[in-house]
């Protein structure tokens, strides 16, 4: 349901090469579509006022579709423009079918041969073009990153502001993701709303994010534990596409309020209240009983652990290559878990912290898996972290060892005897695993989800150059714990 009106009427329709006869014409016509044909060069404007564009095959200048198709189809797509590829028979679709998979458009264009006279207008009739941009919207801020598609994209989501003032946030590593601060066009109830968030990223993430706030977020996640979507502003474009939504604001990264030490209430938050819903599913059934390999194997690639990140683990203790552990780990055999949604990406930065309430972002990597993963993926996102005020790491190094006895995993690790000046760590760790042990039917479930994302951490670069040799250090833990599974697991 679209709630905004659009201040331009998209009735135009772009007809490139050869013109079609009077019944389509008329077909166009009855439909109240403005046909306009042509092979000349096509404005913005041209775009901002049409729903739909049409790539018609000449076979007298055969080279011509693809050349309009790689200039015009995904910048149309941004707009919001259905694209239509169109051929008389089944040689010109097989030419036009041949240049869309070397255009990489074959999931864009919609190819048909020889439609019927009402096909192509009753398709584009059907299409909702979504808002135009408008001519006259103003975009400040943080926008050297900002790319012309992210532009438009955030142009068109926002359409019926008179300006925009972003402020780039931290992302994922193909994500530019914003606060921004909006004044509307024709306010009613006035020209400032609360900030939104935009997210812009490759379409089929944008896609695929979309999907996982209706599936899994929507009825899952309570409503004041979550950035909320508004699903008038999401846009899927050509290459790209946009999630808006509602900004969490006065809140803070998990991360700043576990290094004050004040992180025990708010973690009861996020596991007891945010993440109730997914972890309640796991419940529902009984416990699975295959390898956690299999739902986690994804969050690993070998290969992407660098020569230099090998080098650095080897000098501090490592033996094996990645895909050796890699290989370690499928072979294990099965165990219970109980199995349900899980965040996927739960780093300490993917936690906002309202008061005492945990609030999460970012659901592109959602998926079903252990639930011990969620709490695995957060301790090694904290553990393994560098602090910027830190200037050595002996003393880390002797804590993890520490953490990481058989001992300390087997059961909760004691309180902090004393205040070191980690307490903050260990105190926080030992809070995850309060959590973490508790939801395990197997008593080495939460030890192979914590070796899948130790190797996690250990195949990214690093946030701060002091960071790498934690990062390093994650793989030698990982192998470590590996090969105590491989001890306990393997049948004799």
């Amino acid at each position: 349901m679209k709630f905004r009106e659009p201040f331009v009427v998209r009735k135009k329709i772009i007809w490139m090469g050869p013109e079609p006869d009077a019944a389509i014409q008329t077909e166009f016509t009855n439909r109240e579509l403005a046909l306009y044909c042509t092979n000349s060069e096509i404005s913005d404007a041209d775009l901002c006022a049409s729903s739909g564009i049409i790539f018609r095959y000449n076979s007298a200048k055969p080279g011509a579709v693809r050349t309009q198709l790689e200039l015009l189809a995904r910048k149309a797509a941004d707009h919001g423009l259905a694209v239509i590829a169109i051929a008389e028979d089944t040689a010109c679709t097989d030419i036009l079918h041949k240049y869309l998979k070397e255009l990489d458009l074959e999931s864009l264009v919609y190819l048909r041969t020889n439609p019927t006279t009402h096909e192509i207008p009753h398709r584009i009739a059907t299409h909702d073009p979504g808002w135009p941009l408008h001519p006259s919207l103003s975009i400040s801020g943080d926008t050297d990153g900002l790319d012309e598609c992210g532009k438009l994209l955030l142009g068109r989501a926002f359409t019926d502001c008179s300006s925009l003032y972003i402020k780039k946030l931290s992302g994922g590593y193909s994500a530019s993701v914003f606060a921004v601060s909006a004044r509307f066009r024709d306010p009613i109830a006035g020209p400032r709303p609360l900030p939104f968030f935009a997210k812009i990223d490759e379409r089929t993430k944008i896609e695929e994010e979309g999907k996982k706030y209706s599936q899994y977020v929507q009825h899952f996640i309570p409503f004041s534990s979550r950035p909320n979507l508004d699903e008038d502003r999401c846009i899927l474009g050509g290459a790209k596409g946009i999630l808006v939504g509602n900004f969490v604001e006065q809140s803070e990264s998990l991360w700043d309020v576990v290094r004050r030490g004040t992180a025990q209430t708010p973690l009861y938050s996020l596991f007891d209240r945010a993440l109730a819903g997914w972890r309640l599913q796991a419940f529902e059934n009984e416990p699975s009983n295959t390898s956690p390999f299999d739902s986690l194997s994804n969050q690993f690639k070998p290969t992407r652990v660098t020569v230099p990140r090998l080098t650095e683990a080897k000098r501090l203790g490592a033996v094996k290559t990645p895909q050796q552990i890699f290989d370690s780990l499928r072979n294990l055999p099965s165990i219970p878990f109980r199995k349900g949604p899980v965040h996927g990406d739960l780093h300490a930065d993917n936690v906002r912290i309202r008061s005492i309430d945990a609030i999460l972002i970012d659901f592109a990597s959602v998926f079903h898996g252990p639930i011990v993963a969620d709490p695995a993926a957060l301790e090694v996102s904290i553990a393994f972290r560098f602090p910027v005020e830190e200037r050595e790491n002996e003393t880390w190094k002797s804590m993890i060892d520490t953490l990481y006895l058989e001992s300390n995993l087997m059961s909760v690790p004691p309180p902090a005897r004393e205040p070191l000046p980690r307490e903050w760590l260990w105190t926080t760790v030992r809070q995850i695993r309060l959590i973490a042990l508790a939801s395990q039917v197997s008593p080495y479930e939460y030890q192979f989800a914590l070796v899948i994302y130790l190797l996690r951490w250990a195949m990214y670069p690093p946030d701060v150059h002091d960071e790498e040799y934690r990062r390093a250090y994650a793989y030698v833990v990982a192998e470590r714990l590996c090969d105590r599974l491989l001890e306990k697991l393997r049948p004799v």
